[in-house]
């Protein structure tokens, strides 16, 4: 049994940029879980390429983060538990529910591996 990493803070932010990385990648953010570059393949520095196009980065709400990660934002008041039950859906990002309006956070991108991944935690 592995002992889950505790990530407290974020060294370095990852802004998408403008120039490729030697596979031709480009850096589309920072992932909120394991806190380093997110590739348009959804990969990391150092990894090879992903060949399957439909690989990609996780994007997601910062609602949606787990408690005590450094990115997580407070879920709008109007989305309730009352509200997630009727609707049948249980996130906690206004873009899921069309008549709240736009959601007022940028999504981030997480690595494919590192969504639901149980070596990572806050």
């Amino acid at each position: 049994m592995t002992t889950p990493k505790l990530i407290t803070t974020c060294a370095v932010l990852h802004a998408p940029g403008p120039d490729a990385d030697e596979n031709g990648r480009m850096c589309v953010g920072h992932c909120p879980a394991c806190h380093q570059a997110v590739y348009d393949d959804g990969g990391k520095a150092g990894q090879s390429p992903a060949t399957d196009p439909m690989d990609g980065p996780v994007w997601t709400c910062p609602t949606g983060l787990s408690d005590g990660n450094p990115h997580q934002a407070e879920r709008d008041d109007r989305i309730t538990d009352a509200l997630q039950e009727r609707e049948g859906c249980y996130s906690n990002c206004t873009d899921d529910f069309g008549n709240l309006g736009p959601c007022p956070y940028d999504h981030m991108p997480l690595h494919s591996e590192c969504y639901g991944n149980p070596d990572i935690t806050y």
